[in-house]
């Protein structure tokens, strides 16, 4: 068989990639049947996808629409032509978009490297329909770039060519208002936060099994709820009521869907002038949240019910109706009225304390009341809190800590005077440490737990500080002390070994004795200076505003040095555009400087030792510098010791122990934490996460 011929990208004829088949009302093109649709109607497809289902879901069906067409394209036009170079075939599909009328391609940068994963690309789209229809339909984008299937086909083109996922994005964009559209793809690994967007937008998604999710998660809730959801028309007649209405009022939904107004299940006292309210709200088509009205049971009970509700609203903002939600709050409103008859006996006392106080049902756990002081101590609103459960001022259950119940139980059972500690947790997430002295209190015959909460977050910060501080500032002065009272008669042997060295011949029988001496007292000055240093880490010392990248670049230098007497390959992964960091620039060379040090030890056959750096995902506000190596690991049994001072796993005078005390404090003062993993004969990994300046924007150094 003759071996097709080799051939370039720009060999490719539309003519010759054009078959037309009229009498059975087909077309091909590219070997594929083919479609003719104007710009016009694709404008009409995407008008009805962002009206139907928002930016976001547009966004990722348009992507996952282009990517399967680029991926398609790559893989056929691999298998139905015999390219030239591989250059040549990546360079097909955007010459094919091309031809095709989608978008006129100019590649500016084309590198790649099979073996190495390496691949960037880059380049102008010009003429693109994406972003001509968008600005004629909706305008310049206030919210990025549109041109989405044509990232989705480079993306999905180019991954397929290189076999690896690569992601393109677009950087500048007609559609919101740029002189051009840019486009560029490289690995996702090499991309930052910039990439989350189009990452997202090329899962896939099922809608309509979320639909339908979402509509059983409403009914299940809507069974199992204790309250009543509810749904009524433009007039308030209801359309649709849960079982919780039974259970509230007493009443079918049944007797009330197509039957009755909201306003009719109000108490005759209340009915008009709550009518006249709902309505004024309903004709501003507004929210209402925690309403609180008087009804009456189908017994003829009052019940108090608080009630919230969204408007319900067509694509042209007309009102359809109201759904909404409504909690009987009757028994919560008579322990409110209970209380008010004890309350002008201790009510001065009570607001006026420091102590933050609580007071609860002990058969339920409900909580009645609490103080000024117990709504700052939480950060909530008493509103917010009385009625529910006591367990909601905790954040059990945390491993290792007993239930915040067994507290509650213990002061209930008779425990009383008892200071007990335990946690509380604020509305935004805060943990604070607490003593509780638990009190049972009678008011008007009614029994109630009245709990004083006093906060010694500080006090429990303080004496971990302290212990720590006092531990830490004894091995500093022993360390002092030893480094200085080692250095000077060190001094005068290293010196007195020097000198006689230089005067002696080397076959005189003193010259090796006299060289083992230079060299060990070298190692115990090399010693004494690192306990010196480990001495002053405590110093405070300035901190300014720093970007991260240029104040590694000095110490990588010196570690490059190192690895190429190593045997060691320094690979250097440093991600540009990184927010600043306030920080100690001498203090982080050294964090890097022990790392690498200890990672190049770590392989002494050599290796290879990645160093990078990144804006954190599992600690948003942080930048996270990476040290991994190839090395021996650590066993699991000594990894939870390696940052105490002095612990070492190294031969007798190959190491201190006192580098990575020195990285954990370090970092510690920077307001950051270090993590470390590490798997035994593949290497050990360790992750430095350091905050970001509040008032600096990212950089945009690339090193």
């Amino acid at each position: 068989m003759a071996l097709m011929k080799k051939i370039e990208f720009s060999d490719l004829e539309f003519e010759d990639l054009l078959r037309c088949e009229p009498e059975a009302g087909r077309l091909f093109f590219n070997n594929r049947r083919a479609l003719i649709f104007d710009a016009a109607t694709m404008g009409i497809l995407r008008q009805h996808l962002f009206n139907t289902t928002g930016w976001d879901l547009s966004m990722g069906i348009l992507s996952r629409f282009g990517y399967e067409h680029g991926y398609n394209d790559a893989k056929m036009l691999g298998k139905m032509f015999n390219w030239k170079t591989d250059t040549d075939w990546l360079a097909s599909g955007p010459f094919i978009h091309t031809l095709e009328g989608l978008v006129h391609v100019t590649p500016q940068k084309i590198e790649f490297d099979r073996k190495t994963g390496h691949f960037h690309m880059h380049g102008i789209w010009r003429n693109s329909y994406e972003a001509e229809t968008h600005l004629k339909l909706f305008g310049r984008s206030a919210r990025g770039p549109v041109c989405w299937t044509l990232t989705g086909y480079a993306s999905g083109y180019a991954s397929c060519f290189f076999g690896k996922n690569l992601l393109a994005i677009e950087t500048e964009c007609v559609g919101k208002g740029d002189a051009r559209c840019y486009f560029e793809i490289r690995p996702v690994d090499k991309w930052g936060g910039e990439a989350l967007s189009y990452l997202n937008a090329l899962k896939a998604v099922d809608v309509a099994g979320q639909l339908r999710e979402a509509e059983n998660r409403f009914y299940d809730i809507a069974l199992i709820s204790s309250d009543w959801i509810w749904e009524v028309n433009a007039d308030g007649l209801y359309t649709y009521c849960s079982l919780g209405v039974t259970r509230i009022l007493g009443y079918t939904p049944e007797e009330l869907v197509k039957k009755k107004h909201f306003y009719d299940l109000f108490h005759p006292e209340e009915r008009e002038r709550m009518k006249t309210m709902q309505l004024g709200i309903f004709a501003k088509k507004e929210a209402f949240n925690l309403a609180v009205s008087r009804n009456r049971h189908k017994n003829g009970e009052p019940v108090i019910l608080e009630t919230k509700g969204v408007p319900i609203l067509d694509n042209d903002g007309k009102l359809l109706g109201y759904r909404g939600s409504a909690t009987d709050i009757t028994g919560r409103k008579r322990a409110e009225d209970a209380l008010c008859e004890a309350e002008e006996k201790y009510r001065m006392q009570f607001e006026g304390a420091l102590d933050a106080i609580f007071v609860a049902d002990p058969e339920t756990g409900l909580l009645i009341d609490l103080n000024l002081a117990a709504t700052k101590l939480v950060g909530r609103e008493k509103s917010e809190l009385i009625g529910r459960h006591q367990q909601i001022l905790h954040p059990f259950p945390i491993p290792g800590e007993k239930l915040s119940d067994d507290t509650f139980n213990r002061h209930v059972n008779g425990e009383q005077g008892l200071i007990l500690e335990s946690k509380v947790i604020t509305k935004t997430g805060e943990i604070k440490d607490v003593a509780i002295m638990g009190t049972m209190l009678k008011i008007k015959g009614r029994q109630v737990l009245q709990g004083i909460f006093r906060d010694v977050t500080v006090q429990k910060k303080l004496e971990a500080g302290l212990q720590r501080s006092e531990k830490l500032s004894a091995i500093g002065q022993l360390a002092a002390g030893v480094a200085h009272e080692i250095n000077n008669p060190l001094g005068i042997i290293l010196g007195f070994a020097q000198s006689v060295v230089k005067r002696i011949k080397e076959s005189d029988s003193l010259f090796l004795p006299l060289k083992s001496i230079e060299r060990e007292a070298v190692r115990c000055k090399d010693l004494v200076q690192s306990l010196l240093v480990f001495s002053r880490s405590s110093q405070n010392e300035k901190l300014e505003e720093l970007d991260l990248n240029a104040a590694m670049e000095g110490s990588l230098t010196l570690i490059l040095s190192q690895t190429k007497t190593r045997n060691v390959e320094l690979v250097r992964e440093l991600c540009s555009g990184l927010p600043r960091i306030n920080a100690n620039r001498s203090h982080i060379q050294q964090v890097l400087i022990n790392l690498a040090n200890n990672a190049i030890d770590a392989m002494p056959e050599g290796g290879t030792l990645i160093i990078s750096t990144s804006l954190s995902a599992r600690q948003p506000g942080h930048v996270e510098i990476r040290v991994r190596d190839t090395g021996t690991g650590i066993p699991k049994e000594i990894q939870k010791k390696i940052f105490d001072p002095f612990f070492t796993t190294k031969e007798v005078g190959k190491g201190t122990g006192l580098g990575l005390s020195l990285v954990y404090e370090i970092v510690s003062k920077h307001g950051g934490t270090v993590e470390l993993e590490s798997e035994e004969g593949k290497g050990t990994e360790f992750t430095v996460f350091l905050p970001v300046s509040a008032a600096s924007p990212a950089t945009g150094d690339s090193l």
